[in-house]
């Protein structure tokens, strides 16, 4: 893999235009499970109308971050069973990895939302996911097709080849 990595690193410097970057907005999940609820669709409905007054809560925790621009931005919540739901906060970490800050948030916001705005239900797991569906970067490269050409192979052949692939 790495000299895989390597050749085709070589190849872009040598033949490319270079590698152009776009990367969305540093978007982290801090992930509340809640278990034991006895009745989901009101905790579905007081987590929907206290919406702003949970993600206000849990930005006290993160003032700094705040402060610079980010901070929780955003919730939603996922009905896993009939009594399982799992809250996630939103969070712009701007320049930060965000991990310490993301698991801050969970414990600081888990007890709000259980005790403030459920009154149900045993709060279990508060953590980061590691799941970066909302942190992504999008790497791009050109270069020009005759240059794919290997051990015999034309480039248009081995383009043809990475294309069905």
């Amino acid at each position: 893999m790495i000299a895989a990595c390597s050749a085709i690193a070589k190849l872009i410097s040598e033949k490319g235009n270079g590698f152009t970057c776009h990367s969305t907005p540093p978007v982290m999940i801090a992930q509340i499970e809640i278990v034991e609820i006895k009745d989901m669709k009101n905790a579905e409905y007081k987590l929907k109308i206290n919406k702003k007054k949970i993600i206000e809560h849990a930005n006290l925790s993160c003032q700094s971050m705040v402060a610079r621009g980010g901070g929780v931005e955003d919730l939603r919540f996922r009905k896993l069973s009939d009594s399982i739901i799992v809250v996630e906060l939103l969070v712009n970490v701007k320049d930060s990895m965000g991990a310490n800050v993301i698991n801050s948030i969970a414990e600081f916001t888990a007890p709000y939302i259980q005790k403030e705005i459920l009154y149900q239900g045993r709060v279990t797991i508060k953590i980061l996911s590691n799941l970066c569906t909302e942190r992504m970067t999008l790497v791009e490269f050109e270069i020009p097709i005759e240059s794919l050409a290997w051990k015999n192979a034309k480039g248009e052949e081995v383009a043809k080849k990475i294309l069905e692939a």
